[in-house]
């Protein structure tokens, strides 16, 4: 059967198209992961309270993936002149009468052979003395990433990327009192692009089309960490941080227009920085806990964005926070522990706030989603027999993803459009709650 399945209505009348009605896709990746590792260590003690230990080793890892698509298209299995109408001939869409063209797309550039090799290398020291501990380190790693397209259309039928990534770290905990600890780091870090982001191919979907983009770059990410954590008991903790991240080309998933048509696209705008506070809480009182989190991230990148005045159209710049950052996140949850009747329960909260959905490369018209709370809820019951018994329902507030467009320009002209807080909506979509009930046995 296919693992992509799609079918055009025509919207002009109430029939299913007569030609084209119908497209089926057939998609199988198969992934090859080899790696393997050389690690050497050598502990000693310069003093009476104090101990060093001095670490180095390396890393290959040799992936592959082989991509096979293909599709085919379907057409009305009736002729001109007897339509199949939607609520008098068919209902749902197993009950269309399609007939297959001969042959498939097996020509896709989403037929392509993929690989990614690395190589990389580290030396560490770690250094003990009463309540002091130093982690420092640097590891050096280099990338080889590219694919080969078995039928490239318009396109160089390969692409590759070398780089060389130098990325040390250093690591400080204080115990600042019993059961407490300050820490501080800085690290490095890379995020790469994946297999299906680089290749070039294009998919044509219902809502945007999707592109992939061989010229995308890796992230290179410099963080700053301060946290202090004291637990008070094994069960209990509170900590509190404050972050800062420098970004270098992250990846975000933009909208781009060629032609007639709007793709979505995995792209590099420019560098970023995110700054923030997180505090995490657990706290239990006899069978009852409570669990809870709040981090605040502050994420600013400036881009340029086109703005039409009149019949011009200019560039100009526009700050914003990245792509699916959102400002505020909070968790909050209820925890019922019952060990004598053998019951545990669980009512958890969450909040996520408005965050960047698609990135357009006009001013002031990207498209948000917005803020939700969400609730879940569980429980289980235990028996000696090693028999329980469980229940989880999830999203019970049924909340609805919203997207939206801010009011500008180009929104103008969309006044029959329903809004939502004033901006016009995208899309609004409802997952409905989901229950399970089962029952575990453990031997």
């Amino acid at each position: 059967s296919p693992d992509n399945a799609k079918i055009f209505i025509n919207m002009q009348v109430p029939h299913l198209y007569n030609t084209d009605s119908a497209e089926k896709r057939w998609e199988h990746n198969s992934d090859r992961d080899f790696a393997g590792y050389v690690n050497l260590s050598y502990t000693f003690y310069p003093g009476i309270e104090s101990s060093m230990t001095l670490k180095a080793g390396g890393m290959y890892r040799n992936k592959i993936r082989d991509s096979f698509f293909n599709e085919y298209t379907f057409d009305s299995a009736t002729d001109i002149y007897n339509p199949q109408y939607y609520g008098e001939d068919w209902n749902n869409f197993d009950e269309l009468l399609l007939k297959p063209r001969r042959y498939g797309n097996i020509g896709d550039p989403l037929n392509y052979d993929a690989w990614e090799n690395i190589a990389a290398g580290y030396l560490m020291a770690k250094y003990e003395w009463d309540k002091l501990e130093v982690i420092a380190g640097v590891r050096a790693e280099h990338t080889d990433q590219g694919y080969r397209l078995d039928f490239p259309r318009q396109t160089e039928s390969e692409g590759s990327q070398n780089y060389v990534d130098i990325l040390p770290s250093v690591h400080i905990k204080y115990q600042v009192h019993e059961d407490a600890n300050l820490r501080f780091s800085y690290g490095r870090s890379i995020n790469r692009p994946g297999f299906f982001e680089i290749v070039p191919y294009t998919i044509l979907n219902e809502d945007y089309d999707e592109k992939g983009n061989p010229g995308l770059e890796h992230t290179v990410a410099d963080n700053l960490d301060l946290r202090y954590e004291f637990f008070p008991r094994s069960s209990e903790q509170f900590m509190v941080g404050l972050f800062w991240k420098k970004l270098q080309n992250p990846i975000e998933t933009g909208l781009i227009n060629e032609g007639q048509s709007t793709f979505i696209t995995p792209m590099n705008f420019g560098d970023a920085t995110n700054a923030g506070v997180e505090v995490d809480l657990m706290k239990y009182f006899n069978w009852f806990g409570i669990k809870a989190n709040y981090t605040y991230t502050h994420s600013s990148i400036t881009t340029n964005k086109r703005l039409r005045e009149g019949t011009e159209v200019k560039t100009v710049d526009q700050t914003r926070p990245l792509y699916g950052q959102a400002a505020h996140v909070a968790n909050l949850s209820l925890l019922f522990n019952f060990p004598k009747y053998g019951i545990e329960a669980q009512l958890s909260g969450s909040y996520t706030g408005k965050r960047l959905s698609e990135i357009s490369n006009w001013f002031n018209n990207d498209i948000w989603e917005a803020g939700y709370v969400e609730l879940d809820a569980s429980l289980e019951k235990s028996f000696k027999s090693g028999l329980s018994i469980f229940a989880k329902a999830t999203n019970l507030l049924d909340s609805p993803t919203i997207r939206y467009i801010n009011p500008n320009s180009l929104t103008e002209s969309l006044k029959d459009y329903p809004t939502w807080r004033g901006a016009v909506i995208e899309r609004k979509e409802w997952h409905d709650i989901s229950m399970v009930v089962g029952i575990r046995f453990s031997l």
